[in-house]
């Protein structure tokens, strides 16, 4: 029985491993997220405000760097299909590149290791490669559209318990023994404030 036991909570954990990682995510960023907040209500503004002021203010940082960084990310690759374009048009570039590399790697046997590449090459099947293409694509999408949706979650539970920390650290101080409460509420201020 107790081995039973044992490997069904394993399997739930793993069952329940990315909403686990969710919940843990969001709870870290709002525990992270508190002090602004704290700081905003000290500020006599209200708490729905401040914790509305905190998020506006994260998305945007976000957003800013996102919109720093994706123009870069679009140029390089950009760059990298024009100039690999650009490359596969010369008919001459398997030796151009032949000769590059002989010379920046002279102790190699270069003419033997595209000999070998050739024959690899013809004896790939690239009407199974160009099969795999089309799942692989959508395999990366839904990893996107996954990971977009996950991030979704980690913000709308972020903001719940951005907005909640106050009765979650009620709650969690209830589970102290009486005698011991008070001090675990003082130490546990401390470190949240």
């Amino acid at each position: 029985l107790g081995v039973g036991l044992g490997l069904l909570l394993i399997a739930s954990v793993q069952t329940l491993s990315t909403i686990l990682l969710y919940v843990g995510t969001a709870l870290f960023l709002a525990l992270g997220l508190e002090p602004m907040v704290s700081w905003l209500i000290r500020r006599r503004v209200p708490r729905w405000a401040a914790v509305l002021v905190t998020i506006v203010v994260v998305l945007g940082v976000f957003a800013g760097v996102i919109l720093m960084v994706l123009p870069i990310i679009v140029e390089q690759i950009t760059q990298f299909v024009v100039e690999v374009t650009r490359i596969l048009q010369n008919p001459s570039w398997p030796d151009e590149l032949q000769t590059w590399l002989e010379s920046v790697f002279p102790m190699l046997r270069w003419d033997d290791i595209f000999a070998y590449i050739l024959q690899w090459l013809q004896g790939l099947d690239f009407a199974s490669i160009g099969g795999s293409i089309g799942g692989n694509i959508l395999a990366i999408g839904a990893t996107i559209a996954s990971g977009l949706f996950g991030a979704f979650i980690v913000l709308i539970l972020t903001i719940y318990f951005t907005a909640s920390i106050p009765s979650l650290k009620k709650a969690v101080y209830q589970l102290v023994a009486a005698s011991k409460r008070q001090r675990f509420v003082d130490l546990a201020e401390q470190i949240t404030n």
